[in-house]
């Protein structure tokens, strides 16, 4: 079952909460994966995603 794009989003921003560091480049890889496998399956723009991955990154934690 694939996720939303908001849950997709919103998981992500809670792993960036866990974690002890702003950004953790494991956790990053990974669900920079699956933002990139669901914006091909969604026809999302690389902006887009991209605009959504600095998002949660910067977003304050």
């Amino acid at each position: 079952m694939k996720l939303e794009l908001t849950q997709l989003v919103e998981s992500l921003h809670q792993e960036f909460q866990k974690s002890q560091y702003a950004l953790d480049k494991y956790i990053a890889h990974a669900y920079v994966q699956k933002l990139i496998f669901f914006s091909r399956d969604q026809s999302l723009s690389g902006f887009v995603l991209k605009k959504i991955y600095l998002f949660i990154i910067i977003r304050p934690h």
